[in-house]
């Protein structure tokens, strides 16, 4: 359960969660572009939702 109390609700019903640890970090070539994909752990969310 998440405590509400601490978050700050936009407008639009969003909330932004700061990043707690970087867990992986990839670099993919599509055709001419490279993406980067970063696994991020976030404070409030368990291993299983990892982002």
């Amino acid at each position: 359960m998440v405590d509400l109390s601490h978050i700050d609700l936009r407008e639009d019903i969003t909330y932004e969660e700061p990043p707690i640890q970087i867990l992986d970090l990839k670099v993919k070539r599509l055709s001419k572009n490279d993406i980067s994909l970063v696994l991020v752990k976030c404070q409030h969310h368990g291993d299983e939702e990892l982002t």
